[in-house]
C-alpha cells in the first residue's frame, strides 16, 4: 500500500520564523514513521500552488503539475494533498479554487482514497501576529463551506484543521503541536479509509 502527500510549506513543514521543523515534529513525517513499512512518499515545497496558472506550468510550484507526474508514476492507495493557502493568498477567487480542488480530487476518489487537507488561517486581529491577512480567515472558511457543501464520493475526505494547530506568529503556518494533531488525524482516516 503506497501513500502519497503533496503539499505546500505545511507539508514541507516551515517553521514561523524560519527553518524547518525537525522530521520527528513534521506530520508527514510522523505519518510515515507511524505507517512503515507502507511506502510514503512525501512531496512538500514552500510556495507550491495548487494551480499552475499562478505559478507557471512545470515548475516545482505547480500542485497540479507535481499531482499529475506523481499520478503517473503510481496510483496510490492514498493520497493527502495540503494546498490551497498560496492560491488564495496570491488572490485566486474562493470559487475558482474550490471547483479546481472539486474537479481534480473527486475523480480520483474513484480509483483510491483521497484526504484534501484544507487551508486554516487565524485572525490577526486576535493576537499578535508578524503577518497574515484578516481576510484569509474569511477566504478559508468560505472555502471549506464550498467544497463541503458538494456531493461527497464515498472516498473523499476534506479535512478542516482547528485554529489551535495554527501558530500565532504568522496566522497560517502549523505549530509543532498542530503537526503533531495533524498527524493523528490523518492517521486516523487513513486506518479507516
Amino acid at each position: 500500500m503506497s501513500i502519497l502527500i503533496i503539499g505546500d510549506s505545511n507539508t514541507f513543514g516551515y517553521q514561523p520564523g524560519g527553518g524547518r521543523y525537525l522530521a520527528a515534529d513534521r506530520w508527514p513525517d510522523r505519518v510515515r514513521r507511524a505507517l512503515a513499512p507502507r511506502q510514503v512518499r512525501i512531496e512538500g515545497q514552500n510556495g507550491r500552488f495548487f494551480s499552475g496558472t499562478l505559478c507557471g506550468a512545470g515548475g516545482l510550484a505547480d500542485g497540479q503539475g507535481v499531482l499529475r507526474r506523481s499520478l503517473a508514476l503510481d496510483i496510490p492507495a492514498t493520497l493527502i494533498l495540503q494546498l490551497g493557502t498560496n492560491d488564495l493568498l496570491a488572490g485566486l477567487g474562493v470559487a475558482v479554487l474550490a471547483d479546481a480542488l472539486y474537479q481534480t480530487l473527486a475523480p480520483l476518489a474513484e480509483t483510491c482514497q483521497v484526504i484534501g487537507i484544507l487551508p486554516r488561517a487565524l485572525d490577526p486581529l486576535e493576537g499578535d501576529l508578524a503577518f497574515g491577512p484578516a481576510w484569509m480567515v474569511q477566504a478559508c472558511r468560505a472555502l471549506a463551506r464550498d467544497l463541503q457543501s458538494r456531493p461527497l464520493p464515498a472516498n473523499l475526505t476534506w479535512l478542516e484543521g482547528e485554529d489551535a494547530w495554527i501558530e500565532p506568529f504568522d496566522g497560517i503556518h502549523l505549530s509543532a503541536g498542530g503537526h503533531h494533531q495533524l498527524a493523528a488525524r490523518v492517521l486516523e482516516l487513513v486506518a479507516h479509509g
